[in-house]
């Protein structure tokens, strides 16, 4: 019963409270002593919601052990003397933990082991190819034909009309873009070789063009 006598009416309280206590829903438990008083705080669970919760809140006196105000979010465990059986489980929690040392607390979400981004399987093997990789839908011919009209497929010279016209405009733009290494890297030692038509060597021209770049042009 309640210290004012009041509510006597909730003494159903203490055995719902045990059926509670039995079923750990008590889900957490703080514990401050200050002066000649302990003060407890935490959550219990409500009966008969899994997602559902409720704080509460119970002051003690330290010599005595007699309960001087409880407190609970639920209608009935208003205080500042609620007589709930969520408060009921707690006392009942704490008796449990004097007369034995065990504490019957529930483990609260952040102590479980997190399981939803953990993956079901862990792959063993070597890199597959795309087509290889199973699929519901099934590639039809539609799927894997080339988008462009017809006068521009198999276009004799295409690939390197694509190939000089990436590396020109990288090369002009200083952009990176990941087409470029499709592509291998030029001959340094054929180009200069191979561009016999040009007004002095191509490496000269390297050179001269290298030499106009100012610190402001770095910048």
């Amino acid at each position: 019963m309640a210290g004012d006598k009041q509510f006597t009416k909730d003494i159903k309280a203490v055995s719902k409270g045990n059926a509670m206590f039995q079923g750990n829903r008590v889900q957490a438990c703080s514990v401050t002593v200050k002066d000649n008083s302990i003060y407890f705080t935490g959550i219990v669970g409500a009966a008969m919601k899994n997602k559902v919760s409720y704080n509460y809140k119970l002051k003690m006196d330290k010599s005595t052990g007699d309960t001087l105000n409880s407190d609970c979010e639920c209608p009935a465990g208003k205080g500042p003397h609620g007589t709930c059986k969520h408060l009921a489980a707690v006392l009942l929690m704490l008796q449990h933990f004097t007369e034995t040392g065990s504490v019957v607390v529930d483990k609260s979400c952040t102590e479980n082991l997190q399981l939803f981004h953990m993956p079901k399987a862990t792959y063993h093997g070597v890199p597959v190819d795309a087509e290889s990789i199973p699929s519901r839908k099934r590639p039809s011919d539609e799927s894997l034909e080339d988008p462009r009209p017809a006068k521009f497929r198999k276009v004799s010279g295409y690939q390197d009309y694509v190939r000089s016209l990436l590396i020109d405009y990288c090369s002009m733009t200083s952009e990176d873009i990941a087409l470029r290494y499709l592509f291998g890297k030029a001959n340094i030692q054929v180009a200069a070789v191979d561009h016999y038509y040009t007004r002095i060597p191509v490496t000269e021209y390297w050179v001269d063009e290298a030499n106009k770049i100012t610190e402001a042009d770095v910048g």
